[in-house]
């Protein structure tokens, strides 16, 4: 039988527009302010810088036009120098034509002409065949692209006099010097850094907030209320985090795909609530205790051996927890996962912990064996026979007969 030839856009015509997620890196060494910079024909762009790490991340992602699909897309790692040329940490070269149109590719790629190092990316070229290729192999909405970005922002510069952050470094807005924008339809603030990149996070993702505001009942308005009061507060910078999460939270939004931080977000909160009070009516008519929403003691966890585990997986690079609602993991240490999400984080517990973390950072251990008892010997035909059980003795004089035999 013939050999199938690898598919791709190799050989297909285009045009296709490629977009370029940059998620993070690992075992990065001898950096202090590393940044990617994406090169595809005469298109250049660069990622924003990042303090000294390891295991950096910069979450960008940029958009190339294709009509040439021999062509590679050229990803340099490296580090900022003050003084002098920025040093080159470790590149690699990935030819677009094994990208299937539609298709996203996520994938961690091993650095050249460097120690050590890898860059994890998204990939997805979008073209004539992006759609039909995705219904005939029932491939999932890519989570880059035009299908998630939403609508564009309409910046016009603006001076701030509060405290407001940018949305996307978190740096001051308010300053003499300082050029900012905000987005006249959801008041999105941007400082003039990301404003002037190329980043479609920052270009796109716009909403209405009259448009995407739910009506609320003066219920669910009290529970939302109880719920920052409870369980959020201010960090030292004045940022808003989530804490002190109960059991039946954490389990809810692990089911519903909801990160911790996203939680800051009223939409998102409402969501939840919701979904809690439809539990409420539909488990709690059926004798099993409600969920408790918006605020008090929750109620306690029913009895049980705790969430399903669906695989072990051994753990390859160390990930420190960055926000509430993460688990911390260490080279070696073994996982128990409960969930994992099609954004390519992973819920599981070790040493009593649970959290997320990134799947990529781990290695999925085969099942183990499950031990099954011995069966019984089989019963030969010359074994003798037990010895019949003994009649027993009749019952003698008017006394009364044994209790268990006693009629009323």
């Amino acid at each position: 039988m013939a050999k199938q030839p690898p598919a791709g856009i190799w050989q297909e015509t285009g045009p296709w527009k490629v977009y370029v997620e940059v998620l993070g890196g690992r075992d990065i060494v001898d950096n202090k302010s590393p940044y990617v910079k994406l090169a595809l024909g005469s298109t250049e762009y660069k990622t924003k810088q990042v303090s000294k790490s390891i295991v950096p991340a910069w979450y960008q992602e940029f958009e190339f036009d294709l009509s040439n699909s021999q062509q590679q897309l050229h990803c340099q790692l490296y580090d900022h120098r003050k003084f002098g040329s920025d040093s080159l940490l470790g590149e690699i070269a990935i030819p677009l034509g094994m990208v299937v149109d539609g298709i996203e590719k996520d994938e961690w790629f091993d650095l050249v002409r460097t120690r050590s190092g890898k860059i994890h990316l998204k990939i997805l070229a979008e073209g004539p065949n992006a759609e039909k290729n995705r219904q005939e192999k029932g491939a999932p909405t890519p989570s880059i692209g035009p299908a998630k970005r939403g609508a564009k922002h309409n910046y016009q510069a603006k001076k701030y006099n509060d405290s407001k952050q940018c949305k996307f470094c978190q740096s001051a807005l308010k300053g003499m010097f300082a050029k900012s924008f905000e987005c006249t339809v959801c008041q999105t603030g941007a400082c003039n850094s990301c404003y002037t990149s190329p980043d479609l996070k920052v270009q796109y993702g716009c909403k209405d907030p009259k448009a995407a505001t739910p009506q609320m009942s003066a219920k669910m308005g009290q529970s939302v209320m109880n719920f920052y009061m409870n369980y959020t507060g201010r960090d030292k910078d004045g940022k808003l985090v989530v804490k002190n999460l109960p059991q039946e939270w954490k389990e809810l939004f692990k089911a519903a795909g909801v990160k911790p931080r996203e939680l800051k977000n009223p939409d998102t909160v409402i969501m939840l609530l919701t979904a809690m009070d439809k539990h409420k009516e539909t488990e709690g008519a059926g004798g099993v205790a409600p969920v408790a929403v918006g605020g008090g003691a929750p109620a306690p966890p029913a009895a049980n051996d705790g969430p399903e585990v669906i695989c072990r997986a051994k753990v390859n690079y160390d990930y420190p927890a960055q926000q509430e609602g993460d688990l911390s993991i260490s080279v070696g240490q073994t996982v128990d996962v409960h969930e994992k999400l099609d954004n390519g984080w992973w819920h599981g517990t070790v040493n009593g912990a649970s959290g997320f973390f990134p799947g990529s950072y781990c290695e999925e251990l085969p099942p183990e064996p499950k031990v099954v008892a011995p069966p019984p010997p089989p019963v030969r035909d010359d074994d003798p026979a037990p010895p019949p059980t003994p009649a027993p003795p009749p019952v003698t004089g008017g006394g009364a007969p044994p209790r268990d035999s006693q009629r009323c």
